[in-house]
């Protein structure tokens, strides 16, 4: 075979193998195409729904007393008496005697100043007898006026009567100064201080009780400038905010708004608050009985219950997103981005007054990947906790309706 009819062999190998490749390829059965399925994401979700609610602020500050007295002698005296038991920490009742001084030289006074007084009625009422002896003697005799009224002796009745009444304040004087060497509380207190003892000469000027009123107290907090729109001060016919109070040891007290004080504090620009609460060293009656007494100078937290708000949504503060916004699950159950009005916000949560309908659904979890029409599977917020974590709270607003 010649090299010619060897070439025209071999293409033909080749052409006829060709042939059957395209063939096999073409013949293959067509594998079916799929579309990838759009899965929905899990979301917990809270119903929206309006209710008149309370804002609150978490606050902390530091409690005084109400009233304090640090009591001082007004006379001068040696201390013969002590009330048994009389130490710092020790509650003295209003009218209780707690320190008393000797008051001989206040009795002696207290007499002699008597004996004045005896002395100067006895010369009115002789006076008046001169008096009327003159106006015997002197009738229808004409005088000029200034004759007639030494003739009639009315300016020896007018000293007379001066005197009378000088003794007579003299005598009050002495009985005060008498009653001042019995030193009683002056009012329900505890002794906060004490700096007297028996034997000990003391007088005015001298500090010997320091006292604060158990009564009541003061919880002197510290408020924004901005957030004083939220807080009632008593008025004619109004209360002022009620404050709940926790101590360190967890005892819980009520109190009220008593005042704002006249100017901000300089160092923080805060408004200072005076809160009212009564009975600081007795146990709140739903104590049982167990609770630390309301010590002056204890740190305590403070939640001010502010104005009330009427048809509000109250969310949890995780539902927010960027821009003041929360996701909404349509009823396709896709999300919708829908832009709110916050009127209030506290640490956990957040008060809505534009942007909801009542019965919207609103995303509570997290959803970090979140756009605009995603498909989701809402759950209810108070479900058991599913794969992604404990349930979200729910959207129920304090005060009424919730």
């Amino acid at each position: 075979m010649t090299g010619r009819a060897q070439l025209v062999v071999s293409l033909a190998v080749l052409l006829a193998g060709t042939a059957a490749a395209v063939g096999l390829v073409l013949a293959r059965p067509k594998a079916a195409q799929t579309s990838a399925e759009e899965r929905p994401v899990p979301v917990r979700v809270v119903i929206a729904l309006p209710a008149d609610a309370r804002p609150s602020l978490a606050l902390s500050g530091t409690v005084e007393p109400a009233r304090r007295a640090n009591l001082q002698p007004e006379v001068q005296g040696r201390v013969v008496a002590v009330a048994p038991g009389l130490d710092p920490g020790v509650r003295v009742t209003k009218g209780q005697l707690i320190v008393r001084l000797d008051d001989v030289r206040m009795r002696a006074a207290v007499a002699a100043r008597k004996a004045q007084v005896a002395q100067a009625e006895l010369q009115v009422r002789e006076e008046q007898t001169q008096r009327r002896v003159a106006e015997r003697e002197w009738k229808g005799v004409e005088l000029d006026p200034s004759a007639e009224a030494i003739a009639l002796r009315r300016p020896h009745l007018a000293s007379a009567q001066a005197n009378l009444a000088s003794a007579r304040a003299q005598l009050a004087a002495a009985r005060r100064d008498l009653a001042a060497t019995r030193i009683v509380a002056p009012f329900d207190a505890i002794v906060l201080e004490k700096h007297v003892e028996v034997g000990e000469v003391v007088g005015p000027g001298v500090p010997i009780l320091s006292l604060a009123g158990t009564d009541e107290a003061w919880v002197r907090l510290f408020v924004a400038p901005e957030d004083m729109r939220w807080i009632e001060l008593p008025g004619p016919g109004r209360a002022g905010s009620p404050v709940t109070i926790v101590q360190a040891d967890g005892t819980v007290r009520h109190g009220t708004v008593a005042r704002a004080l006249g100017s901000v504090e300089r160092r923080g620009r805060q408004v200072q608050l005076l809160v009212r609460v009564p009975d600081p060293y007795d146990p709140p009656p739903d104590a049982g009985g167990a609770a630390a007494p309301l010590l002056d100078g204890a740190f305590v937290e403070a939640t001010v219950e502010g104005r009330p708000l009427s048809s509000v949504y109250v969310l949890p503060a995780r539902a927010l997103v960027e821009g003041d916004a929360v996701w909404i699950v349509g009823p396709d159950d896709r999300l919708q981005r829908r832009p709110v009005e916050i009127v209030f916000r506290a640490k956990n949560r957040v008060f809505v007054g534009q942007g909801l309908e009542a019965g919207d659904r609103v995303v509570v979890s997290p959803v970090p990947t979140a756009t605009e029409g995603m498909l989701v599977a809402p759950e209810p917020a108070d479900a058991a906790p599913g794969p992604g974590g404990p349930a979200a709270g729910g959207a129920r607003a304090e005060g009424e309706g919730a």
